[in-house]
């Protein structure tokens, strides 16, 4: 199994592909099926188009298709059967056997899609599978994946010192004429920078030296590669800057071009947003000094999760009160325990507000506005991962719902801990320990898309998870 963690324009693509292509020739004797995955319908039409069409067309590869059996969604290689499709949605996957399945940029798969492709190949006694992606943010997605690896890393020697290092941004560039810089007119002159040796500084030769280095090896561990623009030999140092210099912000000159995961802090759960603000001298058991109380369930398909904040009645602060774990019953002998449960704590707090989500419920829901009746009981249906910018909750009386968009509601949340809005019971809990694991998992993240109509590029904030939640 390999994981591939790129920079955007080292043609990894292009070098999946040509594996596929190969292994599908070499094995056609076995009449092996391959896949291969794009995030968007969109991107599989361009590349098939751009990359895949053409080098089809003439030539010594023109000799192992079938012209009449070559279409974007599939193609034969003499015996062999290439496949193309959007990883967007898991049906896309269903029905399909697969030897060898490659899943191109994929931060931005839908995990249903992956799960779907790998059961795809469970009767297969090849199994390959191939990872290839620009990262996004750390610890989820390839980047994930390759901490999983044996963590192959393009090492390069320095001719003077003999110093081995991995290419990097801050110490591996240095300017060497000031004057070849034009900020206002966003132009970095060649030669302005240069590629030096982190340890001696002198000049470093990337033409000959390179080589790929196990950093992590391990018994059972697939092979994983990091590479980056950095590595790209026809790309000066003043290359890099001038993208730099225009790139649209700092996550997508790390995402895109030197193929690191990126964080934006102002987007993201800090642990000591909790911490900080961890002066509730007792944790209470019950609503006495509330004036209003609220519960949030978040049903799980293995763990479901309550929470209880409460609204102090003379100071008028937002306080975490409860925060408890259920596993889901999922056996005859355990049903309905799950539920007695929650609402056995939910009663504790007799809260103003109940608000399970839609996930997982079954028939729970139902249970709860069986026993705390309607106008208190709310079952939560969230917009996509992509936001309209809505701040609102849309209450339905006749139905018993609200409707919310998840990542406007999730970043509110985030500001009013990040500036001490929310407070804490003292002393590092298992149920406190739980809610900081929960909000570490949630991931805001920027993303470039084409318009379809205008071509322009547009950013889009997309809520996402890592880990269990």
């Amino acid at each position: 199994m390999l994981k591939y963690h790129e920079s955007d324009g080292v043609i990894v693509s292009e070098v999946g592909v040509s594996q596929l292509i190969y292994f599908a020739d070499t094995h056609s004797y076995d009449h092996v099926n391959c896949l291969y995955t794009f995030p968007t319908y969109r991107q599989l039409q361009d590349f098939y188009k751009q990359r895949i069409k053409t080098e089809f067309e003439d030539g010594y590869y023109s000799t192992l298709v079938d012209p009449r059996q070559m279409s974007m969604n599939q193609m034969k290689i003499r015996n062999s059967t290439v496949m193309f499709r959007s990883s967007s949605k898991g049906s896309s996957m269903e029905g399909l056997t697969v030897d060898l399945l490659s899943l191109d940029e994929y931060d931005r798969l839908n995990p249903l899609a992956e799960n779907s492709a790998l059961e795809s190949m469970q009767s297969s006694k090849y199994q390959m599978v191939r990872r290839w992606s620009t990262p996004t943010v750390a610890h989820y997605g390839i980047d994930k994946k390759y901490e999983e690896s044996d963590q192959r890393k393009w090492m390069i020697k320095c001719n003077h010192c003999g110093y081995d290092q991995v290419l990097d941004f801050d110490k591996n560039i240095k300017l060497v004429n000031p004057d070849g810089i034009d900020p206002v007119g966003k132009v970095i002159l060649p030669g302005t920078y240069e590629y030096v040796c982190q340890n001696c500084g002198k000049l470093l030769d990337r033409w000959y030296t390179g080589r790929w280095v196990t950093t992590k090896p391990g018994a059972g561990r697939s092979h994983g590669y990091k590479i980056s623009q950095l590595d790209a030999v026809w790309l000066s140092a003043s290359n890099i800057k001038q993208k730099e210099l225009n790139s649209p912000s700092k996550a997508s000159f790390y995402n895109y071009t030197i193929g690191e995961p990126y964080t934006d802090t102002s987007n993201k759960f800090l642990e000591t947003d909790v911490l900080e603000n961890m002066d509730m001298d007792t944790k209470p058991i019950n609503r006495d000094d509330y004036s209003l109380v609220s519960a949030g369930l978040d049903y799980g398909e293995h763990f479901h999760h309550l929470v209880i904040f409460g609204l102090r009645k003379e100071s008028h602060r937002i306080e975490l009160i409860d925060l408890k774990r259920f596993a889901n019953a999922t056996t005859v002998e355990a049903l309905d325990q799950d539920i007695n449960g929650i609402m056995y704590e939910i009663k504790k707090y007799n809260p103003d507000i109940i608000l399970p989500d839609s996930g997982y419920s079954g028939s729970n829901n139902l249970i709860l506005l069986k026993e705390f009746g309607a106008g208190r009981v709310y079952q939560v249906h969230v917009r996509t991962a992509q936001s309209n910018g809505d701040t609102k909750a849309h209450f339905s009386d006749n139905n018993n719902t609200v409707t919310l968009d998840k990542l406007t509601q999730n970043m509110i949340m985030m500001s009013n801990m990040r500036r001490g809005g929310i407070h804490f019971w003292k002393g590092l809990t298992q149920d406190l320990r739980l809610f900081i694991q929960h909000w570490d998992n949630v991931i805001i993240r920027t993303d470039e898309e084409t318009d379809n109509n205008t071509q322009e590029i547009k950013y889009v904030k997309r809520i996402l998870r890592k880990g269990d939640d």
